[in-house]
């Protein structure tokens, strides 16, 4: 297939820090055939960076621009500019903010198809301004296709925000499941953070935002610390609450037990060295913390929020609370540190679960055959 008659997709993304979004993004750029597909990405220089070495790979195209308001007409035009010249198929953006400026501009570009894609609801919406959907349903006359990472956010989607159920397609969350090895042996690492084989380790992996409830975990860690002494909590991520958790964790007395790794970049390896993986998190779109967790046939204790519980089987695969419910994260944490048969269990039945349902392979063959039939019907003037 020459260079021409492959589909030629450009990806938008507008946010500065690598987390779950900018995985699922990359995760596309790096795995869509190219002898089908010809891959550009957009988003901002910050964010080309965090993911240099793996773009560098891909051979895709790169164009460094953030657009945060319609006045920055530079930026406009540069991202119009680089659509008209690479004559792209589709866009596909990722999140309202992106496809806010990403669906009108592709049209002003003449591109035929234009995808976004919804993971879950937006922390802005909380406000009252941000309750107000007109705005969406104004942007989604110029989106063909919006993709939902859960049955939940597709609810969501069709229920609250009003866009037309023909337009929602679910395609579930994926990651690379080989790179998960339960047995895998994390020793240096476990050297490098101070974790000794005998301490029971739980670790909460997610950037530290509020949306993440890092709060609601520290507070119901001091009873439990105090019965288990080898209990310790391991925070993976980095944000803007840093040094506000660390002074939390300072005044309930629990700082010698609370390790703050930062960004790790080997997931697994921080998951092999856990026995027990929190997710206190106040919404979700379907996380990809709880996929890796259980693909490492690590038990998972997660707030039931959105598309969490597709992921996490309440009694099965892991115990799913209510959101900001400090006693309830203390009860399943308590419940877990003490029965070591009742983790193994839940790992091994989330690894099964995982595998079946949530491989990266099947997300992309998806996504990959959602775009030949919009291109498709486009050609058959559908």
């Amino acid at each position: 297939m020459g260079s021409r008659d492959r589909i030629r997709i450009l990806y938008f993304v507008n946010t500065t820090v690598r987390a779950g979004v900018e995985e699922h993004v990359l995760s596309l750029v790096e795995r869509l055939d190219r002898n089908e597909f010809d891959i550009s990405l957009a988003c901002p220089e910050e964010l080309i960076s965090s993911m240099e070495d793996e773009l560098r790979r891909t051979g895709a195209r790169l164009l460094p621009v953030r657009i945060s308001g319609w006045r920055q007409v530079d930026r406009v035009r540069r991202l119009l500019g680089f659509m008209k010249k690479e004559r792209i198929d589709i866009v596909h953006s990722h999140m309202f903010i992106s496809t806010f400026f990403a669906a009108p501009i592709a049209r002003m570009a003449g591109v035929p198809v234009v995808v976004d894609t919804s993971h879950g609801r937006e922390a802005w919406r909380r406000s009252r301004l941000g309750r107000s959907f007109v705005v969406d349903r104004f942007i989604a006359r110029f989106v063909d296709r919006v993709i939902a990472v859960s049955e939940d956010t597709a609810r969501y989607l069709v229920n609250e925000k009003g866009i037309s159920a023909d337009k929602v397609t679910v395609i579930h969350n994926g990651r690379d499941l080989s790179r998960f090895d339960p047995v895998r042996s994390a020793n240096g690492l476990r050297k490098s953070l101070g974790i000794a084989k005998e301490d029971i380790t739980i670790t909460v992996v997610g950037r530290l935002e509020p949306q993440k409830g890092h709060s609601y975990f520290f507070e119901a860690l001091p009873p439990l610390m105090e019965r288990h002494p080898n209990v310790k909590a391991l925070i993976v991520g980095d944000g803007s609450l840093e040094g506000e958790l660390k002074e939390q964790c300072s005044r309930l007395g629990i700082s010698d037990r609370v390790v703050f790794t930062g960004f790790l970049n080997d997931v697994p390896e921080v998951l092999s060295l856990s026995d027990v993986v929190v997710l206190p998190s106040l919404y979700e779109g379907l996380p990809l913390t709880a996929i890796e967790a259980s693909a490492m046939a690590r038990p998972v204790i997660a707030t039931a929020v959105d598309g969490t519980p597709e992921v996490i089987m309440d009694g099965r695969t892991g115990i799913l609370v209510r959101p900001k419910d400090p006693e309830g994260l203390r009860d399943a944490m308590f419940r877990l540190v003490t029965d070591e048969a009742t983790r193994r269990s839940y790992g091994d039945m989330g690894r099964r679960t995982v595998t079946e349902r949530f491989s990266l392979d099947r997300q992309v063959k998806r996504t990959a055959m959602l775009y030949r039939e919009l291109m498709d019907g486009k050609r058959l003037g559908t």
